[in-house]
């Protein structure tokens, strides 16, 4: 997926512009949920309609750049209430003992990951689809569900990159993680 910067900075432009309105986690999941919307098209578009993904998500990486770029005026945005301000630091440089919340959102975004792969009849059905579409496809398992819903996690995964970005700073230029796609 070569969209995944522009999408985390679509997220960090979202939660930017709703965290003065409607405080810090409702502008999580309005990010998250405009993360997740550019993952379900990135997946019809591939898996419904049939082109290549490296070209969908090429042409999202740049349709989202413009859309980053309206959506922001093409100015730099920043948080204006302290107290949202005050949330977003927290959320970002917070520690719970040793570890800096950002190494723990890691961690635990791993652990879930490990759990849902090795212990679900979704993980399962995930490698299923991995290792071969077709034998899965035999299998009952439907392809086209589970490549979307990967398509949609990658979305999920790269807003919430974005979250964290959007807080360090409390402030998003337009031209955030640019470059950063193939980090």
């Amino acid at each position: 997926d070569l969209s995944v910067a522009a999408v985390a900075a679509l997220a960090a432009a979202v939660q930017i512009l709703t965290v003065d309105a409607v405080g810090f986690w409702p502008a999580l999941l309005l990010a998250l949920a405009a993360a997740g919307a550019v993952g379900l098209v990135n997946g019809v578009m591939v898996q419904l309609v049939g082109i290549n993904a490296f070209i969908v998500t090429l042409g999202t990486l740049t349709a989202i750049r413009g859309l980053v770029l309206i959506v922001t005026g093409g100015r730099s945005l920043m948080v204006h209430t302290p107290a949202a301000l005050a949330v977003m630091t927290n959320f970002e440089s917070g520690r719970a003992g040793p570890f800096p919340y950002p190494i723990l959102y890691m961690a635990a975004f791993t652990l879930l990951a490990w759990l849902l792969l090795r212990f679900t009849i979704v993980g399962r059905r995930i490698y299923a689809v991995g290792g071969n579409a077709e034998a899965a496809r035999l299998c009952g398992i439907s392809v086209h569900a589970y490549r979307i819903g990967a398509c949609v996690l990658s979305g999920l995964a790269a807003g919430f990159a974005g979250v964290p970005y959007a807080s360090s700073f409390g402030a998003m230029d337009p031209t955030a993680l640019q470059g950063e796609e193939l980090t």
